[in-house]
């Protein structure tokens, strides 16, 4: 199980290179990114299949890591936290699910047979949920992580000697 999810997280770490490549970030930018999609693709595969985590809830607590790693990181690279987040999250985006949502309601509609043509339906609302549901969690994984540490998503490209707040004091956050 660990092997098979350090495979897969450092297949996620590249793609995420390449994605992170088209928005031409600095290069320390794009290298941390890719380590927090590895970390996070495969620490959410851990969550699935050691601690029998719902893909959902695995998605969402691995989005607000990699979006709290990304807001740890942006300060010291002084880039936008968004440069290192979002990439990094981008293998976990599900694109298995959309896919088959989409043969199946082909399926569905080409069918005649009711009986078929109902499991088919029940297969492609599956599906449709499933892609919702995982997208809804990488999305308000990280937002979460930045409504979090509100204050401190707007400082990361200052210099710190003219921050009203230090880095470490993000503890103390105010709503």
């Amino acid at each position: 199980m660990i092997l098979a999810s350090l495979e897969v997280s450092i297949f996620a770490a590249f793609g995420t290179l390449t994605f992170a490549y088209t928005a031409q970030p600095p290069l320390k930018a794009a290298l941390v990114s890719m380590v927090l999609a590895g970390f996070a693709f495969g620490l959410r595969n851990v969550l699935m299949e050691a601690f029998a985590l719902n893909i959902v809830s695995a998605t969402f607590f691995v989005a607000f890591l990699a979006g709290f790693g990304g807001l740890a990181s942006a300060r010291i690279l002084r880039v936008p936290a968004e440069v290192i987040s979002l990439p990094s999250v981008i293998p976990m985006i599900p694109g298995l699910f959309a896919y088959q949502t989409i043969l199946s309601f082909e399926a569905f509609y080409k069918n005649e047979n009711p009986a078929l043509a109902m499991q088919y339906m029940v297969a492609m609302v599956k599906n449709l949920l499933n892609t919702s549901f995982i997208t809804l969690a990488l999305a308000i994984g990280i937002v979460f992580s930045l409504f979090v540490f509100y204050e401190q998503s707007f400082m990361m490209t200052r210099s710190t000697k003219h921050d009203k707040h230090s880095f470490w004091q993000f503890w103390r956050f105010r709503f």
